[in-house]
């Protein structure tokens, strides 16, 4: 009984079940007596022992089945990770098959098209050939006809006949050469009168031309004289109406100075049209405005006269 004391001393000094201040010590535990330990029972203290000892089973049994519970979630998270793994595997595998059927489906409809144009190429050649054969075979026979009806001996009937075929042949060729010299003619005919009628229409414009030019030297010679006069007048402040002004127009065409240098010329004319050259001249109340837009119009027509000569 004293070795079963002793041992439950021991431990509940270990476990602190002594009261507060109280230090247990083998002197102490031997001389203890009525069944009590510092003051506890027996009892009480095979209950701690009992219910400590049944906690620490509890603790294990609880971590070694947490153990077991981390290594089982560790085990499903392995093998979900496992069967992800192998899902994109299979993703890939089959997108890699698709793309690989894909492309030796490709290859196949291509040398299925390839097989089909040579196919019909070959049969086209083959077709080809055999109506170049048919057409050589044809033209042997007719060739080997006409050397045997040449070879052949003619009748009198036949001779005619070959007469007036050979006859008909000629008479058709002569009427064609005959159209055809006929057509020639006529072409040359047209061509002839054509020529002619340019030629007299360049003959006629050129007579024009001098006419034209032998009017405007004549009313170029009468418009530098009226000029001069009026050249007078406006330099002298004397007011000019506009029906009396020279206007450089011969039948609505425009007078350009001829003799000299043309283009120098027609400059000396450019000053002389300008309207601030005609805007110091003096003219009636009522024909100013009238007399400077005439002005302007002919000033335009010899600048585009002498843009012309360059």
């Amino acid at each position: 009984g004293n070795e079963v004391k002793d041992r439950m001393a021991k431990l509940m000094t270990k476990t602190n079940l002594h009261s507060p201040g109280e230090v247990a010590s083998p002197t102490s535990s031997s001389s203890r007596a009525g069944g009590t330990i510092g003051g506890i029972s027996d009892d009480d203290v095979m209950a701690e022992v009992f219910r400590r000892d049944h906690e620490a089973r509890e603790n294990k049994e609880r971590s070694r089945l947490e153990a077991e519970a981390a290594a089982v979630r560790a085990k499903m998270e392995d093998e979900k990770k496992r069967e992800e793994e192998e899902r994109e595997s299979a993703t890939k595998s089959e997108a890699a098959k698709r793309e690989r059927l894909q492309k030796d489906f490709e290859v196949y409809e291509k040398s299925e098209e390839e097989m089909r144009a040579d196919l019909l190429r070959k049969k086209k050649e083959k077709f080809e050939a055999e109506e170049q054969e048919r057409e050589r075979i044809k033209n042997e026979k007719a060739e080997q006809r006409r050397k045997e009806e040449r070879d052949r001996p003619l009748t009198e009937r036949e001779r005619k006949e070959r007469e007036k075929e050979e006859w008909l042949k000629s008479e058709k060729e002569r009427k064609a050469k005959e159209a055809r010299e006929k057509e020639e003619r006529e072409e040359e005919e047209r061509e002839r009168q054509a020529k002619e009628k340019r030629e007299k229409a360049m003959k006629e414009e050129r007579e024009r031309d001098r006419l034209r030019r032998l009017e405007d030297s004549a009313a170029l010679k009468v418009h530098e004289e009226q000029y001069a006069v009026f050249e007078v007048k406006a330099k002298a402040k004397t007011p000019v109406p506009f029906d009396e002004i020279p206007w450089p127009f011969c039948n609505e065409r425009l007078l350009l100075p001829t003799s000299g240098d043309t283009r120098k010329s027609i400059k000396v004319w450019s000053r002389r049209w300008h309207p601030d050259t005609w805007a110091k001249y003096e003219f009636p109340e009522g024909d100013r405005s009238k007399v400077m837009e005439r002005v302007l119009e002919v000033s335009k027509d010899i600048n585009a006269a002498l843009a012309k000569y360059g």
